[in-house]
């Protein structure tokens, strides 16, 4: 039992970590030559990792009573935090950097940070329902979406869609 919702906890705090260095990879410059800035952006949701890996033993993140119940441990709320914080640091980085964010990229962005919000709120809300599992979800498919290259698709001349586009969209209705 507990090595499932360990892995469902460290799998949405892995997420976390995931959305931070997939917007710091978007400015390859950034990225490099800001190493150590992201070694101390990235410290909290690691030692929060290392804390939802020692949940088993520490109960601090969830436990189960003698007759398998599950309860929320008295940290249970940092994760709530580490989603924050990742959509924070996320946030600036597109303040700072909205001049050389394309609004093909921006609009993925905007509706992540939305969607994981709206998670986050829900699930501090109503916390029987496991709906930031939803938020995992479309962030899958919005990293999917931002990943496909549009570019490559189109046509340079007319910038209609090309012959690759057509045959990868009936690939994917198959």
């Amino acid at each position: 039992i507990y090595f499932s919702n360990t892995l469902y906890v460290f799998l949405q705090t892995l997420l976390a970590v995931t959305f931070i260095i997939f917007f710091f990879a978007i400015d390859n410059t950034l990225y490099w030559r800001k190493k150590k800035l992201l070694g101390l952006i990235l410290i909290f949701p690691v030692l929060c990792i290392g804390l939802i890996l020692s949940t088993p033993f520490t109960k601090y993140i969830f436990y189960f009573d003698a007759s398998r119940v599950y309860f929320h441990g008295s940290l249970f709320f940092i994760n709530y935090i580490v989603f924050l914080y990742s959509l924070f640091v996320v946030l600036i980085y597109i303040i700072l950097n909205r001049n050389s964010i394309s609004c093909e990229v921006l609009l993925p962005i905007a509706f992540f940070c939305l969607s994981i919000t709206a998670a986050v709120c829900l699930q501090a809300i109503y916390p029987k329902y496991l709906l930031s599992g939803v938020a995992v979800s479309l962030a899958v498919q919005v990293f999917y979406k931002v990943f496909e290259d549009p570019y490559e698709l189109k046509e340079n001349i007319t910038g209609l869609y090309n012959n690759t586009a057509l045959n990868q969209h009936l690939r994917d209705m198959e």
